[in-house]
């Protein structure tokens, strides 16, 4: 019992108790009888004795609660330092066993000045558990929370300013304020139990995370508490009292769900992150001589983590309610991202960068483990933690870096590819803008949506890799992805882009790392969350899911960052070396390509100023297909015409294109034909084709096949592939000439070896029906397939009747492929092709609702073919099915 009492002195405990006395008196005396006092001789109301006893009664609670706890706790601690002083704990333990008999009903532990000796043996037996915090004491905390903040925004009502442009300022500082302070302190006065929690869950190897979110859950079930009572009291006046003031109550108890809500969110994340803290500190603070520094920055980091979260939430919710509709569609949405990610990333990179930058000492042996940690000279077992996988984070960020900006360089130089490679990039990257703009409304969102997924990829691989810290690893590698893709990214700047406003490349790399943030963090969450059940899943089902990491040799320990095998760790070095490489060869490359173009362009510019014709219409050209130069249609005719006025051929054969497609001009096919006559009088041959194709098909003149046989001849005698297969067409389907296959053979096969996907079309189809020369599907599938390989929808729904046709080897999973392809781009006879297929099963579900729609589709483009099917399978069987699909082609 002596040693206990000086055990007092020695934890300096006296002091804490008088002050605890000292505040029940203190509250006693200047809150609540003062309350009840005014209540009762002020001729009260219902609703106003109801209000004032809730308040009292839950203040009562608290402070007498948490007055009664302090004085328990202080107990534990002078029988923890009597334990060591006498140095058994036996004699102790009998003491304690000897006074426990006594029995007491389960509420009196919480009402009473002194623990029960069955609850000070436990703490004897097991010093731990004085590190864990109540669910009740996070609940009276986040009782006490919300009453401090609605005291402090009454007692701000005083202040409430006149002025109608500042109170809206006023109003939303009030609502906000509070509640960033209050939880700050809340969360600090919590804090440090957690992270005493959290360390004591990782020496025994518990689930310190989810001690931490019913801690987070209770402090907010307090918080709601009170708001649903404050709700209460409002709908209780209401009853009573049909004035104004009920509305005044009711209004900011809605608006306190929704700071609850948020409120919710910021202490789960929060309070989930201090054990991530203390998980990745465990090595440095079991080897440190106390924890106070590492306790202090932490629970400093979570409060500055608490409060950017509430401070973000409201400037958020803020920047909505005055701001939002005020700009444009994207640029809204822009400025949307960038609000809301600025105050995320900035979060996770703190959170990540202070979790894993612990560097505990590399023996890992815990040599001095400090006597802090068991309260004494206690031995206890210390469970050894997975290693971080840092080096594995920092390569997936390398990697998935590298393939963003290895993509780009492919769509750059995929014309130095194989075929077949470069169209499906090439392919692959138009559905992409396409997608983009039709989506978002402007294409430009496609660089930082690519380098979101990119950081989303490696938050992915990183999270599933590691064993421990899984989602902060995650965004460790997204961090490490963005910074490669920004380097990427500034390389440019710094070579190409000093005439371009250096804010504007700011803002855009801050949107990558934000955009990425925004998708990486739940990406992170959900793969580490995925990859833990699997890996309880594999363990069995009713097995521990504790997973052991037995003691290491020295021998056998190694660096976190080499892999089992030299091999494998050699060989992963050099996929991402080579990976560097490609991508930095083909940036060098781009890099001096694009320094040339605007040199190039530089000098085309001067030479076009200075009335040269033929770099005009070059320059025209560059305007018009954007290369090297942003894309600008008026600026394209400008310099064609000026080319154009000196009699240059090639530019007044732009010009006719220009006025014919409409581009840069309203579309006039008289003016087109104008120039097009201009320029075929001097011998172009595109200029005499495309003069020539439009006497063929009447076109701003009546239809005259004689003047269109007389074109395209010449323009095919000076070898124009177009009009070789204008001229092959004329021969095949007799217009102003004799009938004649073989001729129109011969001119088919000249287009098509120069690569001109209509003659190669055409050429493949005479092989297909043998005409001009033997029927061969093998020379007809070749044609066919290298025209439909460059997007011909002929050619691809050709293709696809020699798959569903051909004599030998029929192939309907080929022909529906092909036919799909077509149909997309809206070829009628593919339609109907796709319709039939369906229609009977071919390689595909039969399903007659899919059939009767591409059928529909086909029919309503005139195709006469399809009309017919169509009634006739409408008129049968199939007239339950015609509703639905004609609402699908719709």
């Amino acid at each position: 019992m002596v040693l206990h009492e000086l055990g007092h002195i020695k934890n300096r405990d006296i002091g804490k108790t008088y002050l605890t006395l000292a505040m029940w008196a203190t509250f006693l005396a200047a809150s609540v009888i003062p309350a009840f006092i005014s209540t009762a001789f002020s001729d009260p109301k219902l609703d106003d004795v109801v209000g004032v006893a809730i308040s009292s009664c839950l203040w009562m609670v608290i402070v007498g609660l948490s007055g009664l706890a302090v004085l328990r706790t202080r107990e534990y601690y002078a029988d923890l330092q009597a334990s060591v002083w006498d140095g058994q704990l036996s004699n102790l333990d009998a003491v304690l066993c000897d006074s426990s008999s006594v029995s007491h009903p389960r509420w009196f532990q919480y009402l009473a000045f002194h623990p029960t000796s069955a609850h000070r043996r436990n703490v004897l037996a097991d010093p731990s558990l004085l590190f864990h915090l109540s669910i009740w004491d996070a609940l009276a905390i986040g009782i006490a929370a919300r009453l401090v903040i609605d005291n402090i925004e009454f007692a701000a009502i005083a202040f409430a300013p006149g002025s109608s442009w500042f109170f809206p300022i006023w109003f939303w500082s009030i609502r906000a304020l509070p509640p960033l302070i209050t939880m700050s302190l809340a969360v600090g006065a919590l804090g440090t139990g957690i992270w005493r929690g959290a360390f004591a869950s990782l020496l025994r190897s518990e689930n310190a995370y989810r001690k931490a979110s019913c801690l987070a859950l209770a402090l907010m079930s307090g918080y709601m508490l009170i708001t649903g009572l404050y709700f209460f009291e409002g709908w209780l006046k209401s009853v009573f009292d049909s004035s104004w003031l009920p509305v005044l109550t009711i209004a900011p108890a809605k608006l306190g769900f929704f700071e609850g809500l948020i409120s919710t969110s910021a202490c789960l994340l929060t309070f989930m992150w201090i054990p991530a803290a203390a998980s990745g500190w465990l090595e440095v603070a079991l080897e440190s001589r106390s924890p106070r520094p590492l306790v202090i920055s932490s629970v400093a980091v979570a409060v500055m983590l608490l409060a950017g979260t509430f401070a973000s939430s409201w400037f958020i919710a803020g920047f909505y309610v005055f701001f939002s509709g005020l700009m444009p569609g994207h640029e809204q949405l822009y400025s949307d991202v960038l609000v809301a990610g600025s105050p995320l990333l900035l979060a996770t990179t703190v959170a990540w960068s202070f979790t894993l930058s612990a560097r505990p000492s590399p023996s890992r042996n815990y040599p001095a483990i400090g006597k802090w940690v068991f309260l004494g000279d206690l031995p206890a077992a210390v469970p050894r933690q997975a290693p971080l996988q840092l080096c594995k984070a920092i390569a997936a960020g390398i990697v998935a870096g590298l393939v963003f900006c290895l993509f780009f360089e492919t769509i750059y130089f995929r014309s130095y590819l194989p075929l077949g490679i470069g169209r499906w990039f090439g392919s692959v990257w138009d559905w992409c803008r396409a997608w983009t703009e039709e989506t978002l409304g402007n294409e430009g969102y496609l660089i930082p949506i690519l380098a979101a997924v990119s950081q989303a990829c490696a938050a992915i691989v990183a999270a599933i890799q590691a064993r421990r810290l899984e989602v902060l690893q995650g965004l460790f590698a997204a961090f490490v992805a963005a910074l490669v893709i920004s380097i990427w990214y500034w390389a440019f700047f710094f070579v190409i882009g000093s005439g371009q406003p250096y804010e504007g490349w700011v803002v855009a790399t801050l949107g990558l790392f934000q955009f990425g943030t925004l998708l990486a963090f739940p990406a992170a969450g959900i793969a580490a969350f995925a990859s833990g059940q699997l890996r309880k899943a594999r363990l069995g089902r009713g097995k521990s899911t504790k997973i052991a990491f037995p003691a290491r040799s020295d021998r056998d320990r190694k660096l976190e960052c080499e892999l089992s095998t030299p091999f494998r760790s050699l060989l992963r070095r050099g996929a991402i070396a080579a990976l560097c490489c490609v991508v930095l060869a083909g940036s060098i490359a781009r890099i001096s390509g694009l320094v040339s173009s605007a040199r190039e362009l530089a000098r085309l510019r001067a030479s076009a100023e200075n009335g040269d014709a033929e770099a005009q219409d070059r320059l025209g050209l560059m305007y018009l297909h954007g290369k090297s130069i942003a894309r600008d249609d008026s600026e394209a005719l400008a310099w064609f015409l000026k080319a154009a006025s000196q009699g240059y051929a090639d530019a007044e054969n732009n010009v006719a294109g220009m006025y014919l497609a409409g581009r840069g001009v309203p579309r006039n096919e008289q003016a087109a034909l104008s120039w097009l006559r201009l320029a075929a009088e001097q011998g172009h041959a595109a200029a005499e084709n495309n003069l020539g194709q439009m006497y063929l098909y009447g076109v701003a003149v009546p239809q005259d096949d004689r003047q269109a046989l007389i074109w395209c001849s010449r323009a095919a005698k000076k070898g124009n592939a177009d009009a070789e297969n204008n001229l092959g067409m004329m021969y095949y389907l007799g217009r102003e000439v004799r009938q004649d296959d073989a001729t129109a053979v011969y001119w088919f096969r000249k287009s098509a070896e120069q690569g001109y996907f209509k003659g190669q079309s055409n050429l493949g189809m005479m092989y297909f029906l043998g005409r001009g020369m033997p029927h061969d599907e093998g020379q007809a599938e070749q044609w066919l397939l290298k025209s439909a390989e460059q997007g011909y929808a002929d050619a691809q729904n050709n293709l696809g009747l020699l798959y569903a046709r051909r004599q030998t080897a029929r192939d309907d999973a080929r022909a529906v492929q092909w036919f799909g392809k077509s149909a997309a781009q809206g070829h009628a006879g593919a339609q109907n092709n796709l319709g039939q297929m369906y229609e009977l099963g071919r390689s595909l579900p039969r399903d007659q609702v899919q059939a009767i729609a591409w059928m529909r589709k086909a029919a309503d483009q005139g195709l006469a073919e399809a009309r017919h099917h169509l009634d006739a399978a409408c008129a049968t069987g199939l007239k339950k099915a015609c509703p639905d699909a004609e609402s699908m082609s719709r």
